[in-house]
C-alpha cells in the first residue's frame, strides 16, 4: 500500500520532470522516504524515464544500484526504440510496394514530437492505421516480410484463431515478428475506437474521426516522409487512449498529454478538439485530463479553458483528486486493471442505466 507522502513525492517528482522551474525540492522528499523505498516506487510505477531525466539534471541523487538500473533502462530503451524506428522504415517500403495507404500514429510519432533523444520514453509497438478495405493487401505485405497474426495473444484473450473473420467488428489486429529474442508488435488499426463495434462502451466513448483527414508528414532518418496525424488528432487520441483504454493509469501517457500542452498549447485548435468530445462522457474526460495536466505544469487554466464554455462549473475537485489517485493503480495485475476501469465507469457515465451497462460490458470483456 502506498503512503500519502510517497504519493506526493511521486506527483511532485513527475511535475519537476515536466516543469523544470518547479521550486519543490524532491531531494528532501526522497530522503524522508528512504532510498530503498524510492527505488521500489520507481520500478513499481514504471517511472524510470522520469527519474533518469531528474538524475541527469541533478535534481535528485539516487543510490548506486538504482542509478545503474536506470542507465541500463535507458540503454535498452534506446536500443529497442531504434529497432522499432528501423522496422517502421521497412513497413513504409512494404506498404508502398503493396499499394496500401497508411498513417503511423502513437508511439513513434509521440517519441519524435515530444521527447529529447537522450532520455526517451519507451515505445512498445508500432501503430498503423489503414482503411479496412486495404486489409488483404496489407496482410499479404506483412506476411511477405515475416509478420504473422499474434495468435498467442488472441487465444489468451479472445479464444479464437479465426480472428480475421472479425475485422468488421474489431478495431485492430495485432501482428508479430520475432528477431532473435526480440518481439516486434504491429497494431494494424481499422478504426480509432478502443472497443468492438457492438460494445456499449464504444457507443459512449467511440472516436470516429478519420486520421487520413487530419494528417501531415514526418521525415524518417532515411529521408522518406510518412503520414502522421496532426497535433489536434494526436493530442485528443492520447487523452482518450489513456482514459478509456487504460483507465487513468500509467504515468507515461499522462506525460505525453502534459508535453503536448506544454509544447503545443498555442497550436492546438481547442475548439476543434472540444467538438470531437461529442458526448458528456468524452467532454468530461477531456476537461478533467486537461485540468490535471495544467495543474502539473503550473499553467493558468484560463490559458487553455477559454475555449471551453463554463468549464469551472463542470470540474469537481473531489473527482480530480480521485483521478489523481487512480494513476497509482497496479497496472500489471488483473485486479488493478478491473478496478481502474470500474472507477472510470462510476465517474464518467451519466445515469444509472449507463453505469450498469458499462459495468456489465466491462465484465464481459474479462
Amino acid at each position: 500500500m502506498i503512503r500519502e507522502c510517497e504519493r506526493e513525492f511521486i506527483w511532485n517528482s513527475f511535475g519537476k520532470y515536466l516543469n523544470g522551474n518547479s521550486e519543490v525540492d524532491i531531494g528532501i522528499l526522497s530522503a524522508e522516504i528512504g532510498r530503498e523505498r524510492v527505488s521500489r516506487l520507481i520500478h513499481k510505477y514504471e517511472l524510470q524515464f522520469v527519474f533518469s531525466d531528474l538524475e541527469g539534471r541533478g535534481d535528485i541523487t539516487l543510490d548506486d544500484s538504482t542509478s545503474e538500473s536506470l542507465k541500463t533502462f535507458c540503454r535498452k530503451t534506446c536500443f529497442f526504440n531504434k529497432i522499432l524506428e528501423d522496422m517502421s522504415e521497412e513497413l513504409f517500403d512494404i506498404f508502398l510496394d503493396g499499394k496500401v495507404d497508411f498513417v503511423f500514429f502513437k508511439g513513434l510519432v509521440t517519441l519524435r514530437r515530444l521527447y529529447r533523444k537522450e532520455f526517451p520514453r519507451r515505445i512498445s509497438d508500432i501503430d498503423i492505421f489503414i482503411d479496412a478495405g486495404d486489409y488483404v493487401p496489407a496482410r499479404n505485405a506483412l506476411k511477405s516480410a515475416g509478420y504473422s497474426i499474434n495468435h498467442e495473444y488472441y487465444d489468451k484473450y479472445l479464444r479464437s484463431r479465426r480472428i480475421e473473420e472479425k475485422i468488421n467488428i474489431l478495431p485492430e489486429i495485432t501482428y508479430v515478428k520475432r528477431i532473435g529474442k526480440i518481439e516486434i508488435l504491429i497494431d494494424l488499426h481499422f478504426s480509432m475506437n478502443s472497443f468492438k463495434e457492438s460494445s456499449f462502451r464504444n457507443k459512449i466513448y467511440g472516436f470516429d474521426v478519420n486520421p487520413f483527414l487530419e494528417c501531415e508528414f514526418m521525415e524518417l532518418k532515411n529521408g522518406k516522409k510518412i503520414k502522421i496525424p496532426n497535433i489536434n488528432f494526436d493530442f485528443f487520441n492520447s487523452i482518450m487512449h489513456m482514459a478509456v483504454h487504460h483507465g487513468f493509469t500509467g504515468f507515461k501517457w499522462l506525460s505525453d498529454i502534459c508535453l503536448y500542452i506544454s509544447k503545443f498549447h498555442g497550436e492546438i485548435e481547442w475548439g476543434k478538439v472540444l467538438s470531437w468530445a461529442d458526448s458528456t462522457e468524452k467532454a468530461r474526460i477531456l476537461l478533467y485530463t486537461v485540468y490535471i495536466a495544467c495543474g502539473i505544469l503550473g499553467f493558468e487554466e484560463n490559458l487553455i479553458f477559454r475555449a471551453f464554455p463554463e468549464w469551472e462549473k463542470q470540474v469537481k475537485e473531489n473527482f480530480v483528486n480521485y483521478l489523481r489517485r487512480s494513476f497509482f493503480t497496479d497496472r500489471k495485475s488483473l485486479n488493478g486493471k478491473i478496478n481502474a476501469r470500474f472507477q472510470q465507469a462510476l465517474i464518467f457515465p451519466c445515469g444509472i442505466k449507463k453505469k450498469a451497462a458499462v459495468v456489465a460490458d466491462l465484465f464481459k470483456f474479462f
